[in-house]
């Protein structure tokens, strides 16, 4: 299968999560030149020369903004090219607007979106709900890209050493004194080293940066920037223990088969408990509580590792999805 298939999505700006999805494109599809799409001044510039295009990786189907959604425009639809909206979520963390469902509903139900892949049985439940018939009919289930990531985890590693991954996204709930509570508690398990991990590089590495320094009280720690997917694999690859916001940085504790500790309430965490052997409610470590949030106590919990079906099913689903568009 050869092509040139114009990729829409947060790339670019040095996102761990769509940067690492937009690499697996790659590895699953060698013959085909996967071109990413920049968006200025809110008109993406769109290369004419592309087959087909895709749409998709991370939480995509957002209701609240979608009246205004860049990822749906009808920019696409335009061009007249075969169209797939691969590997998206629903977050049911987030309420949902009437008006951003039917924008939705009309970007997918257009005959030039030819399939919609869901990543995970919870996301494609959830679209049930929310979705017509003309887009329900094309709608299938998948699991996130990068459970395919051929990924080699060393033999040896620091079990003392924890990486913790904080970013913007916990603003709402999070302070220098839980980043304080949470190193007490990894002292308690045995981790005597603890490093903050940036899952990020260029823009995003940035803003996760600034973030981090203000949770971090103590100028004696160690905050580790990353360079790219591999180097970010890498360095991760050092700690025993990885505890994140990002949902790519559970993926990652998978494939290197370490221990890992969830920052979030975000129900696309849950559907992961499916994919990765190891991962159980308690290692959901931010939790609700009378109307606010706190920092529950843990144990050290097991070795994380992808399920052993997810990959075949991931490049299975990805190959017919390609096949529709050529």
């Amino acid at each position: 299968m050869r092509g040139k298939i114009g990729v829409v999505g947060f790339y670019g700006y040095g996102n761990f999560g769509d940067e690492w999805m937009l690499a697996v494109m790659r590895l699953l599809a060698p013959d085909i030149e996967f071109v990413p799409f920049a968006r200025r001044e809110s008109k993406w510039e769109i290369d004419e020369s592309v087959d087909a295009l895709i749409i998709g990786g991370g939480d995509l189907l957002i209701p609240i903004p979608a009246v205004g959604q860049s990822y749906f425009s009808n920019q696409f639809l335009e061009t007249n090219k075969p169209i797939i909206v691969f590997g998206v979520g629903i977050p049911l963390t987030c309420g949902y607007l009437y008006e951003g469902i039917e924008v939705l509903n009309s970007f997918l139900s257009h005959p030039a979106v030819k399939g919609v892949w869901f990543r995970s049985p919870f996301d494609f439940l959830a679209a049930q709900f929310i979705f017509h018939e003309e887009v329900l009919a094309k709608s299938y289930v998948t699991w996130d890209v990068t459970y395919t990531y051929p990924c080699e985890p060393p033999q040896t590693w620091d079990t003392s050493a924890a990486a913790v991954c904080l970013a913007p996204r916990l603003r709402s709930v999070w302070s220098p004194e839980r980043t304080a509570q949470l190193e007490e508690n990894l002292a308690k398990l045995g981790y005597t080293t603890i490093h903050y991990i940036i899952l990020g590089w260029g823009d995003i590495g940035k803003e996760d940066l600034v973030f981090t320094k203000k949770m971090i009280s103590s100028s004696e720690r160690v905050i580790v920037e990353t360079d790219g997917v591999d180097d970010t694999l890498a360095k991760l690859s050092s700690y025993d223990l990885i505890v994140t916001c990002k949902f790519h940085g559970i993926i990652a504790a998978a494939l290197l088969r370490r221990r890992a500790k969830v920052l979030s309430l975000d129900n696309k965490f849950l559907y992961a408990s499916l994919a990765i052997s190891g991962l159980s409610w308690d290692d959901f470590i931010l939790k609700s509580s009378d109307g606010g949030f706190e920092l529950v106590s843990f144990e050290r919990g097991d070795y994380l590792k992808v399920a052993p079906s997810i990959p075949n099913e991931v490049a299975s689903s990805f190959k017919k999805a390609l096949n529709l568009l050529f």
